[in-house]
């Protein structure tokens, strides 16, 4: 199964954010482990170096993108992703990058903290505690 792990579940892991660590880690580790195909967006590691660098340094930031650039695969973003992602509307442009790079690299779900912001998204849209339960073991 080929998942894209949304910026703020990245974040949770490498900042370990409270309370959402604990279920997120369990998702970066199910990639680890290769019981899921692991995916960000092009979109998310500037993002992360920008948050990273903002709330503690430049050096944390380097380091926290080259983790994720070693743990995951990147999926591409190009112009016909970005005027996908315009023509879908969605309250957040971010998002709605997302889900074009998603749906133009087969991913077959998005992991994030934020479901609702990717409402009318073709695939399924899961925080991190209900993709886990459905998850097989």
């Amino acid at each position: 199964m080929k998942v894209l792990l949304d910026t703020n579940v990245v974040l949770d892991v490498l900042l370990m954010r409270q309370p959402w660590v604990a279920h997120s880690q369990l998702v970066w580790a199910a990639c680890d482990e290769g019981r899921i195909q692991g995916h960000i967006a092009a979109i998310t590691p500037p993002n992360i170096f920008y948050i990273v660098r903002k709330l503690v340094d430049a050096g944390r930031a380097r380091e926290c993108v080259k983790i994720c650039l070693e743990a995951f695969g990147v999926l591409n973003l190009d112009q016909a992703s970005l005027r996908d992602a315009l023509n879908r509307n969605g309250a957040d442009f971010e998002d709605d990058i997302h889900v074009a790079c998603a749906s133009a690299c087969g991913i077959d779900a998005i992991i994030t903290r934020d479901p609702r912001g990717f409402a009318g998204a073709p695939m399924p849209i899961f925080d991190p505690a209900t993709f886990l339960a459905r998850l097989p073991q």
